[in-house]
């Protein structure tokens, strides 16, 4: 699970028993539209709770044959003030509170996004870091000093605790390095599965529905090829409520 809860954090309540009640069977819409003549679609839907995917349909503006596919994707959901930043320590600057953009990510995404963070906090220093997924192994390399990752910091309370260092697999402070890599391997960031695939399709419209339920750390991906038409696209889903079970 991606958020984690620190005692320290003022967090998300849980929500009144009649609230949840209110919001459970409660269906999300998320839709979109896209030119994928010269460019393919690649959307993807996530939320920031465990969740059910319900559906997910597509209308094209021609029968020009096109791929399309409904894919689950497996990374990391960042959520603003929930699991979004991180403690890390440079030689030549001392520790900084490095945070992520909110969004869902695979590995190499959230790999991407870290970068990206600590080349704008620790400029002019740059960095690398790179996800695989077979190892399950982040390393994060500056362009010159030492660094470390630090779990928890003397700083004010509310911002204490690295609460996305468990994105990374980074459970406990590291030593000092060139390099440093997580301490507990995260496997699989990277994966996507198919669940519905279509090849060659010319069908103005198709559709396909399963109930099936999801983890903060999954989301579902829309991908088509590139074809000479317009392609609108819905996705329905339904959230669990503070861990509650969904409606049957």
């Amino acid at each position: 699970m991606a958020i984690r809860y620190y005692p320290n954090r003022v967090y998300r309540a849980r929500l009144p028993k009649v609230d949840r009640d209110m919001a459970a069977g409660k269906i999300y819409t998320v839709d979109g539209y896209a030119d994928i003549s010269s460019t393919a679609l690649s959307a993807t839907v996530s939320s920031d709770t465990d969740w059910k995917f319900h559906s997910a349909a597509f209308e094209f503006s021609g029968a020009t044959a096109r791929n399309y596919s409904v894919i689950v994707k497996n990374g990391r959901k960042v959520v603003e003030n929930l699991n979004d930043y991180m403690w890390i320590w440079h030689s030549s600057v001392g520790k900084e509170l490095v945070t992520l953009t909110p969004g869902f990510y695979n590995g190499t995404e959230l790999a991407a996004e870290l970068k990206a963070q600590l080349d704008t906090v620790f400029s002019p220093i740059t960095w690398t870091v790179a996800y695989v997924n077979t190892t399950g192994l982040f390393t994060i390399t500056p362009s010159a000093g030492t660094v470390k990752y630090l779990n928890t910091t003397g700083t004010r309370l509310s911002t204490r605790d690295s609460i996305s260092g468990h994105l990374f697999g980074f459970e406990e402070d590291s030593s000092a390095a060139a390099a440093i890599s997580n301490d507990t391997p995260v496997f699989g960031l990277n994966i996507e599965i198919d669940l519905y695939s279509i090849t060659g399709g010319v069908l103005l419209t198709d559709s396909y529905t399963v109930a099936k339920e999801l983890s903060i750390d999954q989301a579902i991906k829309l991908k088509t090829s590139v074809a000479s038409v317009e392609v609108g696209y819905v996705v329905t889903y339904e959230k669990s409520i503070n861990g509650e079970p969904y409606a049957n």
